[in-house]
């Protein structure tokens, strides 16, 4: 099995995880982004200890870029990046919330695609996480818990104002 085989597999395992949980968070009265973003955050603590530091945070972002880049050329573009999702387009289409939800993710591209080629590197996703992290660390201990992670991480910031019904 090779890297790119590796990596879409743990992507479905992931989404499958996340999307039984999407259910079971619905009985709970929680909103579905809430809940999605909470069961990525125990997909990311790889030692379930209730943070996130920097290598747990940069080994998942490692599995995810492997399974974005369909055409494993390298670099994410745009179309594979909207394309790679866990569950939050399903809620944007649900809170009629798409147009929304598509312009958070270009924002979000680009602010990852430093150097404006249209392509993201592996390296560029990995630098975004270096700068994400101690963004959203409120308490400075070097790694997020889930409440720092909801609030202040980019990717969750923008989804949450996109999805969010006026």
């Amino acid at each position: 099995m090779n890297v790119m085989e590796i990596g879409m597999m743990r992507s479905r395992i992931v989404l499958a995880a996340l999307l039984m949980t999407v259910g079971q968070g619905a009985a709970a009265q929680d909103t579905p982004g809430k809940v999605l973003a909470e069961a990525t955050f125990k997909q990311i603590d790889a030692n379930a200890d209730g943070a996130i530091p920097i290598d747990e945070l940069q080994a998942f972002r490692g599995d995810v870029f492997v399974s974005m880049d369909a055409d494993s050329d390298g670099a994410v573009t745009l179309p594979e990046f909207q394309g790679w999702d866990f569950g939050f387009v399903n809620i944007a289409e649900s809170a009629d919330r798409l147009e929304g939800f598509s312009t958070a993710q270009k924002l979000i591209f680009d602010l990852w695609d430093r150097d404006n080629d249209q392509q993201m590197t592996s390296d560029e996703m990995g630098a975004a996480m270096d700068r994400e992290l101690p963004y959203a660390d409120l308490n400075v201990d070097g790694s997020l818990d889930v409440t720092e992670f909801i609030m202040g991480f980019g990717v969750m910031i923008a989804y949450r104002a996109a999805l969010k019904v006026e």
